[in-house]
């Protein structure tokens, strides 16, 4: 029993991290975007911000 508890908790941990992992670069890709687009918009109409 002791060995598929550990196994089940250890495929646990592995989806969780991939889940934090993936919501961490997604966060970071679109706050580079984001960036980006604001800098944009920024040289392209400066006279709306």
């Amino acid at each position: 029993m002791k060995p598929y508890i550990q196994l089940v908790v250890f495929k646990q941990w592995l989806q969780y991290i991939l889940l934090v992992t993936t919501i961490v670069i997604a966060l970071v890709l679109i706050g580079m975007g984001y960036r980006v687009a604001h800098d944009n918009f920024k040289i392209r109409l400066p006279f709306k911000i």
